[in-house]
Formats: C-alpha cells, sequence, structure tokens
C-alpha cells in the first residue's frame, strides 16, 4: 500500500498536477494567441517554483521535495506567494482571461492563509491546493472537476498513509481549498473586473 500512496502523493503534487490540469483545459478551452501567453507564463512560474524547491532540496534547506517540515516551509511560502502576486498582476496588465486572474488572485490569498495557518500547524498543500484546483476546474468543467475532487480525497489519503501528515492538518488543507473554492465560485458568477475578457 505505501508504493500506492507515494505513487498518489508523487502524481498529486500541486508542482505536477496544477500545470498539467491547467494545461490540459487551456489547450481544450484556450483559443489562439492566449493559449502561448498563457502557457508561457504559467509555465514560468511553475518552473520558478520547481527550481527553488530543487535547489533548497539540493543544498539540505529543505528534508525533502514536498518540503513537509513545518519549518522549512516560510522560506516556500515567503518566494512563491511574492510570485503568485506578481503572476497576477501581469495576468491583469496584459488583459488575460477574467476567470484566470481571479484564479490567480484567490489562490494568492489561499496561499497567505496557509502560510499564517503554518505558526500553528502543518497544513497539507497537497490537499488545499488541489482541492483549490478541483473547485476551480469545477466552474468551467464539471466533470472533471468531480473527478479531481475525487482524485483528491485519494491525495488525502495517501499523505496520512505516508505519515507526512495528520488527520487534522489533512482537513484544515482541505477546508482552506474548498473556502477559497467556493470564494471562486463565487466571485466569477457575480464580479465584474474591468477591462478583463472572458476565457
Amino acid at each position: 500500500m505505501k508504493k500506492i500512496a507515494s505513487l498518489i502523493s508523487t502524481v498529486g503534487h500541486p508542482l505536477i498536477m496544477i500545470p498539467v490540469i491547467f494545461e490540459a483545459l487551456l489547450l481544450k478551452y484556450g483559443e489562439g494567441k492566449i493559449v502561448q501567453e498563457l502557457s508561457l507564463m504559467i509555465g514560468c512560474l511553475f518552473l520558478a517554483a520547481t527550481l527553488w524547491v530543487y535547489l533548497k532540496f539540493r543544498n539540505g534547506s529543505y528534508s525533502n521535495f514536498d518540503v513537509s517540515v513545518q519549518k522549512q516551509r516560510k522560506s516556500l511560502y515567503l518566494f512563491v506567494i511574492p510570485l503568485l502576486i506578481i503572476t497576477s498582476l501581469i495576468l491583469y496588465i496584459t488583459n488575460q482571461p477574467t476567470f484566470i486572474f481571479q484564479a490567480f488572485v484567490v489562490g494568492s490569498l489561499l496561499m497567505i492563509t496557509s502560510f499564517i495557518l503554518n505558526f500553528f500547524l502543518k497544513t497539507s498543500l497537497h490537499v488545499s491546493l488541489n482541492t483549490y484546483l478541483a473547485a476551480s476546474v469545477f466552474i468551467i468543467d464539471s466533470p472533471i472537476g468531480i473527478g479531481l475532487f475525487l482524485f483528491t480525497l485519494l491525495i488525502a489519503w495517501s499523505r496520512i498513509h505516508l505519515k507526512r501528515h495528520t488527520i487534522q492538518e489533512v482537513l484544515s488543507g482541505f477546508i482552506t481549498g474548498l473556502i477559497y473554492g467556493s470564494c471562486l465560485y463565487w466571485i466569477t458568477f457575480n464580479v465584474d473586473v474591468i477591462s478583463q475578457s472572458k476565457i
């Protein structure tokens, strides 16, 4: 069971899961130049985050690629949060689709909340980010979104089985992701963003 849990946890790593799903949906629903622009922006974002984690892992600052030690996560948040905010600004300035811009802004708030929670408990980023991803995708493609929700349950199980997180940490991740996923859902259908185009 440990091998299965390890495989699920690896596939469900946010640095793998999010860009893969994003690119797949972009190819399915995107049109023309927007596909190239967003692919480049999101590719650079996740490449930067991946390189950061990899280099920190190589020099011993992080014990593993999951950054599963609570104290080590502070530097991860302090790198990723500004990166997300900058990406959100670029998305807005370059007049990218409203939904994508909104998703990154809300995602930035999710990470800020996770950073604050990290002072008290090591909330599961695997679970929170995949829950948020599932909620975001549900808005665009409900069957895929539901599938991602179900897969997130497997991810939650894998994180507990591998002893990377406690049940409390997994639940906090799920609740955080669900709250901000719900916020994105509400914003998507109730808030207009000036000069932003629809995807």
